[in-house]
């Protein structure tokens, strides 16, 4: 994949995750429910195999929790823990 530094990572996952928010992620949004921020049910599903793609990880199944995808910083942070140094 080479991601070379956290920014670069923060930049790719943004970029996969847009296309399914209502509105351009922003500081103001990272911490807001990705439900409030226009991803349903259905999106998640397509979202989860966009992250897998777009950024060369998988999820285990037990991953994908409210927990972790509650928020834009919540799934950052689980993507971020999938991504060697």
């Amino acid at each position: 994949m080479g991601l070379k530094s956290p920014k670069e990572l923060e930049e790719r996952f943004s970029r996969v995750l847009a296309p399914y928010l209502l509105d351009p992620l922003g500081a103001d949004s990272f911490d807001r429910p990705l439900r409030d921020l226009g991803v349903d049910s259905v999106q998640l599903v397509a979202l989860v195999a966009a992250l897998e793609e777009g950024l060369g990880i998988r999820f285990e199944d037990e991953e994908i929790s409210r927990e972790n995808f509650r928020t834009p910083r919540s799934l950052f942070q689980l993507v971020a823990k999938k991504i060697p140094a």
